[in-house]
């Protein structure tokens, strides 16, 4: 329908400019009653061209009235079953929720706080990345807590993941406080309790703050090697997907975690531990995971002896 009104007003455009010089030439060809007779002709297609305008425009208007009714109907209604579809699904699980990149705003760490917890799970760790500093392995502080990092090693992965290790045993009280003095992460926990899952909140609004490589990938694949569940999240609208490194490696990936859809199947994805890459972008294979024989309550492993 828009189409077709940019259609019309070139369409007028035109015909007006043909107007002119249909007025030139036809006033030299047919004397001034001919031009006459031409000019009614024309001025009546205007009118019908403008009668016609109008009109899809009076049901463009209609169409477009009915169909934010219809929005505003589906959004009440996804809020509104939205607490049931979630409830308990989480129940006992503990888990830590990590920014990796400080170009994503806080309220996205925030939503994802939020939706694990109305789940039933309990949030032991938040922790946001703040910056992604040039450091060496021979860093003072850092050769203290690792005496054995050589110094032509890649200093993240090692204190990646030592930084997951503690908090898959619940003893992360002397790598946090040393990751946040040295102004690399923020952090909001509960360190002496020990988590079984990880959500990534990842992907960039900057190119160059792009770092998958450095801080997700490696967190990732430590949480793996101890036995946790890992998802990884990005919102719908940004720039930079990291859902394509997620899924090289295997992760299962939510892309579209800023909408209640894409919370939902966070939800589900780590209560059934379902893999694949769920959400609306051209990477996603499904919108939500199957749920098809899972209640709250019941774990994976639990269900599967019982079939």
């Amino acid at each position: 329908m828009i189409i077709d009104l940019r259609y019309h007003i070139s369409s007028l455009a035109a015909i007006f400019l043909a107007l002119g010089i249909g007025i030139v030439i036809g006033g030299a060809l047919l004397g001034e009653d001919g031009v006459s007779k031409e000019q009614q002709k024309i001025i009546s297609d205007l009118e019908r061209e403008f009668a016609q305008l109008r009109m899809e425009r009076k049901n463009l208007q209609i169409m477009l009235k009915d169909q934010e009714v219809e929005a505003q109907v589906f959004r009440q209604f996804h809020q509104a079953i939205y607490p049931t579809l979630i409830k308990d699904f989480l129940k006992d699980r503990r888990i830590a929720v990590f920014r990796t990149n400080n170009s994503i705003e806080k309220r996205y760490e925030r939503a994802v706080c939020t939706v694990l917890r109305e789940a039933g799970a309990e949030v032991v760790s938040s922790v946001a990345f703040t910056s992604w500093v040039e450091m060496k392995p021979d860093h003072p502080k850092l050769a203290e807590l690792f005496p054995a990092l050589r110094q032509e090693e890649a200093w993240s992965t090692p204190v990646l993941t030592s930084l997951v290790e503690g908090l898959a045993v619940g003893k992360a009280d002397r790598i946090l406080p040393l990751l946040r003095e040295m102004k690399i992460l923020e952090y909001d926990t509960t360190p002496e309790k020990a988590i079984d899952s990880m959500v990534l909140v990842g992907g960039s609004n900057t190119k160059d703050a792009c770092r998958a490589d450095l801080i997700d990938l490696p967190l990732s694949a430590a949480a793996r090697n101890f036995g946790l569940t890992v998802i990884g999240v990005e919102p719908l609208n940004i720039q930079y997907s990291y859902i394509p490194e997620y899924s090289g490696a295997g992760l299962t990936t939510v892309d579209n975690i800023d909408t209640i859809p894409g919370r939902v199947a966070l939800v589900y994805t780590l209560a059934t531990r379902k893999k694949g890459c769920f959400g609306v972008k051209e990477t996603a294979q499904a919108l939500l995971p199957a749920v098809d024989g899972y209640s709250p309550g019941l774990r994976p492993m639990e269900m599967s002896e019982s079939e």
